[in-house]
């Protein structure tokens, strides 16, 4: 890096009848950033990519990968696949059939008017969800949305600002889209992160949005860190921010976050009882290569050659763990939109 500032690797994306395209992107990427990325200049559905014979692992960073500046893959085309996907706590699924999209689940939710039916009929590449809603990005970047619109399903408030989106991601109840000029935007649920009014002006040149269950952060290209929604549940990383320095990756549990540094160390925030406290072992995260979350904790993986994981939860007693979560679902509670009753 220079001053601070990456710089970005030219990555050549073929395709099997000989057209090729160039990617520019952060060499702290990973390969599912890439695939999204050769999807949007492509204008076709990739269903992966390809190096040296061997197919990439979406979630491994492009330096795993084994990826350089300068390297040749190939995109398989998604072709007559079907694509499933859905929100891990979600209500409902949406397919991608033919360039179609599909959706099913919750009556309430999962569904879609004449009129969504017809913008998704053809040229969708990608899905995205909240728990009781769907986005999906199509060919040229526009989005569709569809479901509960108290949870993101509504986007006419921001449907002129949605073009040329590379990515979305999904909270409870709120979307984010990193569009291809670095800017970002929200809608949906605003105690779910829907409200990125006060860090609107920070979220310029946005490398990745990474989210928990109702708050974001966004990695920029700098590797510095902003983050909003609900502020005790990762939204508010005022307590670390000067430590956000080189940010590499950022995984969510249920109510905080963990990022990677590109030096190897670990720092986290949010809820303690979903993983926040780390200073037990904070001593032990160091050259830390991938963090992985479950709904209440951390593990890391260490680049030792003993492959040494280290987990860690917030909480030191299982009453103390159970009573944070009673409190916590109790304020979700709270929080979680009512679907509307239309009396007869």
């Amino acid at each position: 890096s220079i001053l601070g500032i990456t710089m970005r690797w030219t990555v050549h994306v073929s395709l099997l009848n000989g057209d090729s395209v160039a990617i520019s992107i952060d060499p702290d990427g990973s390969v599912e950033d890439l695939r999204l990325e050769a999807q949007r200049k492509i204008k076709k559905q990739v269903a992966g990519l390809v190096n040296a014979g061997s197919k990439l692992q979406v979630s491994s960073s492009l330096q795993r990968a084994g990826l350089q500046d300068g390297a040749e893959v190939c995109a398989v085309l998604a072709g007559d696949d079907v694509t499933v996907k859905a929100h891990k706590f979600g209500w409902g699924f949406g397919a991608i059939i033919n360039s179609s999209l599909a959706i099913w689940g919750h009556e309430l939710y999962f569904k879609l008017s004449p009129e969504q039916r017809k913008r998704t009929e053809q040229d969708v590449l990608e899905l995205f969800f909240t728990e009781t809603a769907v986005a999906a990005v199509k060919a040229n970047g526009e989005v569709v949305t569809c479901g509960d619109e108290g949870a993101g399903g509504d986007s006419d408030l921001v449907q002129s600002q949605l073009v040329d989106v590379i990515s979305i991601s999904g909270t409870s109840g709120d979307f984010a889209a990193v569009k291809a000029d670095g800017s970002v935007v929200c809608w949906g649920n605003p105690d779910a992160g829907g409200d990125c009014k006060n860090v609107q002006d920070q979220l310029q040149k946005i490398r990745q949005v990474f989210s928990c269950q109702n708050a974001f952060a966004a990695v920029t290209e700098t590797g510095r860190v902003v983050t909003w929604g609900q502020p005790d549940e990762g939204g508010d990383s005022s307590a670390v921010q000067s430590q956000l320095v080189g940010v590499k990756h950022i995984v969510g549990s249920v109510h905080a976050f963990a990022a990677i540094l590109r030096d190897g160390s670990v720092v986290s925030w949010g809820a303690d009882h979903a993983g926040a406290d780390s200073s037990l072992i904070k001593e032990k995260l160091t050259k830390v290569k991938a963090v992985y979350a479950s709904k209440f904790a951390f593990a890391a993986l260490k680049e030792t050659a003993a492959m040494c994981n280290r987990s860690w939860l917030g909480c030191t007693t299982l009453k103390q763990q159970r009573a944070l979560l009673l409190l916590s679902r109790f304020k979700q509670e709270l929080r979680r939109p009512r679907p509307k009753v239309k009396l007869q």
